[in-house]
């Protein structure tokens, strides 16, 4: 896995490294250069309900950012390290890498095409935590990830796309699961602005595939949905419908064939001085570092102020229940109820200096196995400075 490793590395790198120079006399392109520095205090380290552990954590952050924009074609590259050093655990002293590239191209005035690829190295076990509600050890993980995506206007109301992933993990410790995971998604859309003002219908149905080295689970759905903007600010979207999946154990399960459904309902505002969302969503959706998957119910809302020129906060939060039971999709019991808060403060220094204060309460309880309840409380203040080249 190394040398795959260095090869992702090397090209991300290498592709900054060819596409600098030529962005030094293009208006339309863009350098960014960050350099981030945070202090963090932790009240449990390791998210554990039996032996909690405090700790305070510096975090240095260098990072690099791309940008090319132009008539049909828009372009990014970023790299950034996160170089973790703790007070009294310095045996997870670490550097978490992340790099990606991202390019939109409009080939023709009916068909478009993008693509992203990723590469992501990290090693804190409340990495997942904000999208999954799940929690890791401190094994270090190595997280790919590339898609692409097309979309072609039939008509004037009328357009279709199709969309391709694949994502791989590895870890470096044997105790944690590998997996690979495939997907692709077809999806139509037509315009209902002659029934409803404002309103976008849509279908889609999508396959995926999960593998691990001791099972496979295929994954089928369809659903129907509906965007409207009901208002300037306000948007609200809904897909419903159902899911199919197969699962292929190597010992102790028979396969098993299981039917569920699929629900995202969600708003978004967007105010002069507010703006924010919110979503629901159920599913079914893979665990990192474990066999299989789970079925996932989310509600998470994320809010923005702007309480004056350069003084702007924010606050988010999450509910989050992992349910899996063995030999259905799943290996292991996964029973887990996820609750998490963060509220924080950014001050804009000057155009280039921003100064963030945060605080994250999560608090876990899990039904399965011991049937314990864990909570962390952490506190973040950090300062960033950017210098944007050839604006």
């Amino acid at each position: 896995m190394r040398g795959v490793e260095n090869r992702i590395v090397a090209l991300l790198l290498g592709s900054m490294i060819v596409w600098a120079p030529n962005s030094f006399a293009d208006g339309g392109d863009t350098v960014i250069v960050s350099l981030g520095l945070k202090e963090e205090y932790n009240d449990n380290i390791f998210f554990d309900a039996d032996d909690e552990e405090d700790d305070y954590i510096t975090t240095i952050s260098p990072g690099i950012e791309l940008s090319r924009s132009h008539e049909r074609t828009s372009a990014s590259l970023k790299g950034v390290l996160d170089i973790g050093r703790y007070a009294d655990n310095d045996e997870l002293d670490d550097v978490d890498q992340l790099y990606k590239a991202n390019l939109f191209h409009q080939l023709t005035d009916r068909f478009y095409f993008s693509g992203d690829a990723s590469y992501k190295r990290d090693s804190r076990s409340d990495r997942d935590i904000d999208e999954t509600g799940l929690t890791l050890g401190t094994d270090v993980r190595k997280k790919q990830h590339y898609g692409v995506d097309i979309g072609y206007v039939l008509s004037e109301k009328f357009t279709i796309g199709a969309a391709g992933t694949y994502g791989k993990e590895d870890f470096d410790n044997s105790n944690e699961v590998d997996s690979d995971i495939y997907k692709v998604e077809l999806q139509l859309k037509y315009n209902l602005s002659d029934w409803f003002p404002l309103t976008t219908g849509h279908v889609t149905t999508s396959y995926a595939r999960y593998e691990d080295d001791t099972m496979d689970v295929d994954y089928y759905n369809l659903l129907f949905g509906v965007e409207r903007q009901l208002t300037e600010i306000f948007t609200f979207y809904a897909d419903l419908g159902g899911r199919y999946s197969s699962s292929k154990f190597d010992y102790f399960y028979d396969d098993d064939n299981s039917f569920g459904a699929v629900v995202d309902v969600g708003c978004r505002y967007k105010g002069e001085l507010t703006s924010g969302k919110a979503f629901f969503s159920h599913d079914l959706a893979a665990q990192s570092g474990s066999t299989g998957g789970t079925e996932r119910t989310s509600f998470v809302v994320s809010m923005r102020r702007r309480f004056a020129e350069k003084l702007s906060g924010r606050l988010t939060g999450g509910y989050y229940l992992n349910k899996s039971s063995s030999g259905e999709y799943s290996y292991g019991e996964t029973d887990e109820t996820t609750i998490r808060i963060s509220p924080s403060l950014s001050y804009r220094v000057t155009q280039n200096i921003n100064l963030n204060a945060s605080y994250k309460y999560v608090k876990l309880k899990d039904k399965a196995g011991k049937n314990q309840t864990t909570e962390r409380n952490s506190v973040f203040v950090s300062l960033v400075v950017e210098h944007h080249f050839f604006e």
